[in-house]
């Protein structure tokens, strides 16, 4: 049986934020960053921000993990 759960995802997120929604390590998030099935932006400075749109992508692609997502 697969798990559903219901959040609002904000606009922007952190690496640890996104890993922590997809119950992955941090790596496999800098992982998918690489492989670009995430997309990023670095405003300035080392932190790096994962749009919302990016992430509901990543989870439309994805064929294990199923989220019901409300959009703000």
């Amino acid at each position: 049986m697969t798990e559903k759960h219901s959040f609002e995802i904000p606009p922007f997120n952190t690496c640890a934020e996104t890993a922590a929604m997809f119950h992955v390590h941090v790596r496999t998030v800098r992982r998918w960053l690489e492989e670009g099935k995430l997309k990023a932006f670095r405003p300035g400075g080392r932190k790096l921000y994962i749009t919302r749109e990016s992430i509901l992508q990543r989870i439309q692609d994805s064929e294990v993990i199923h989220f019901n997502v409300k959009k703000k």
